[in-house]
């Protein structure tokens, strides 16, 4: 919360989320306090500093063995909503686990990961209809391995050549690429350099329509047009 302070968030119209893993049990040097205590303190907390100041909270349980974390879930379930807590049985599932987050963040549709892709054996995915972009992040499971986005008609995706998809954005362990308005039907990734294996998360975002006329304050008996923008490029009228 000290850090969205700092961030200067008062007053800014922003998605604003806390994202906590835990292995689900305290860990401090206050001796002899139960677990209800501790998440009353949590809970009052939440109530005092989070909720008022319109703060979206994730709990990421991280239980490989079914043990601390699995035996308090019911007690993060009451401090925040129940799809709000995920669990994750190692780190290598944390990745889409965290990607889900983003999703509901974002408000976008939920999307299954895929298979990772492996040489020899790509991997087909559906991109739906009516998106303003799709956001693809790549993660090699090492140096040296690349992969191969092909549209529905077959076509490479080319990213900083293809006037709807700019040059490919190199993170600290993964490549983030977006196509913009792309055609719907059956995608395809394929490995094309190394021995090892690729994931592959990707996000739809969805066209939204957003209505410019009539105003918030129109002349009172004056006709109503109503118009819709879907996009930068492009105003479309409504018809009723």
């Amino acid at each position: 919360m000290q850090l969205l302070r700092d961030g200067g968030y008062e007053g800014e119209s922003r998605n604003r989320a806390i994202v906590v893993f835990t292995d689900g049990e305290p860990d401090e040097p206050r001796r002899g306090l139960t677990l209800q205590q501790y998440f009353a303190e949590l809970s009052e907390f939440i109530q005092r500093e989070v909720k008022p100041n319109h703060v979206v909270l994730f709990i990421i349980g991280i239980d490989a063995v079914g043990k601390r974390w699995s035996s308090t879930v019911p007690y993060w379930q009451r401090l925040v909503d129940a799809d709000h807590v995920f669990t994750t049985p190692s780190m290598e599932a944390l990745k889409a686990q965290f990607n889900r987050i983003v999703q509901r963040i974002w408000h976008l549709p939920e999307v299954e990961p895929c298979p990772p892709v492996i040489p020899g054996k790509p991997v087909e995915v559906e991109i739906e209809p009516y998106l303003a972009a799709v956001d693809f992040y790549i993660f090699p499971s090492q140096q040296g391995v690349s992969l191969d986005i092909y549209r529905s008609d077959g076509s490479l995706v080319k990213p900083g050549q293809d006037s709807d998809t700019p040059s490919v954005k190199h993170l600290s362990t993964f490549d983030r690429v977006v196509v913009h308005e792309p055609k719907p039907g059956v995608w395809r990734y394929e490995v094309v350099g190394g021995a090892g294996k690729v994931e592959v998360l990707r996000n739809p975002i969805p066209l939204r329509m957003r209505l410019i006329s009539p105003s918030r304050i129109h002349p009172q008996s004056k006709p109503i047009p109503l118009i819709g923008v879907g996009h930068l490029s492009e105003v479309l009228p409504i018809q009723v």
